[in-house]
């Protein structure tokens, strides 16, 4: 019979994989918190007590404790901590991946990009691993690159607005506007932003459309009327289809909220304020 020490042993391993299983889950990995990395360690120091040459039990303490100092942003702990993980358990899928993101947020696209790819390797059906390697190839300006695997992390479940996000900006590089508006599309549905709303204005502009590049800059200037981009935007489009009076208001509002010319080109949008003022006059 086994034993309530035995039982209980059991449980505990059954809820670290359990928060391991959640971590690599796509569509979970974003709930698991401190407090799961926490039992982790706790249960898995436990079982280290009774089994202390267990690499694997080593390794996830050595997990935990990685990410936990990821999750406070201290990424320089966290980047130690996950090297020793992987060294103590090179097979481990999850510290592999962790390790990933912790050279990512430490700007070392190349070893992220080798512990996402050994990631990968372990299981070949790990959607994060293959959205790391295009965030990887994203950082690297490889555009090409990065679509083929933000596809493959899209084909495996990683579905989410950030991957779409991420697809679109690397479509627009590439010119395709079409594919990027549907990306963009999916986005505003779920995570409306005034930066979406601008991408897809970007998009339509380049299509010949200006009447919904219209609507999309102007959808971006009410979900964030603080934004200067989008005012600029709005501006110079309502500017270039003779809406001067709109194309003014805009245009002086972009000045008004970027005074260093951070965000628009300030001289290009005095140029076309006063313009648009001008004529404005002379239709009187």
């Amino acid at each position: 019979p086994v034993t309530p020490a035995e039982e209980t042993a059991k449980d505990d391993a059954s809820a670290v994989e359990a928060v391991l299983k959640r971590f690599l889950d796509p569509k979970e990995t974003e709930s698991v918190v401190a407090k799961d990395w926490e039992v982790v360690q706790t249960q898995s120091n436990a079982a280290l007590e009774k089994e202390p040459d267990n690499p694997r039990l080593k390794a996830q303490v050595l997990l935990a404790q990685g990410q936990l100092a990821f999750s406070n942003k201290d990424y320089a702990s966290a980047l130690v901590t996950l090297n020793k993980a992987v060294l103590t358990d090179p097979d481990m899928t999850a510290a592999q991946y962790s390790l990933g993101n912790a050279y990512l947020a430490t700007n070392q696209p190349d070893q992220a990009f080798k512990a996402y790819q050994r990631a990968s390797q372990l299981d070949q059906e790990l959607a994060l691993a293959y959205k790391g390697i295009g965030d990887v190839f994203t950082r690297q300006g490889k555009s090409k690159e990065a679509l083929a695997y933000y596809e493959r992390a899209k084909t495996l479940g990683h579905v989410s607005a950030e991957t779409n996000y991420s697809s679109a900006q690397q479509l627009m590089k590439r010119k395709r506007w079409s594919e990027a508006l549907k990306e963009l599309q999916e986005i505003s549905k779920k995570e409306p932003t005034a930066d979406v709303f601008i991408y897809m204005g970007d998009c339509y502009v380049e299509m010949k459309q200006p009447l919904s590049a219209s609507q999309a800059y102007h959808k971006a200037t009410e979900l964030d009327p603080k934004s200067a981009l989008a005012a600029y935007r709005y501006g110079a489009l309502m500017y270039e289809i003779h809406e001067y009076a709109t194309a003014s208001e805009a245009l002086e509002r972009a000045l008004a909220l970027d005074l260093t010319g951070a965000s628009i080109n300030r001289q290009r949008a005095r140029e076309m304020a006063n313009k648009a003022a001008e004529k404005m006059r002379k239709m009187k």
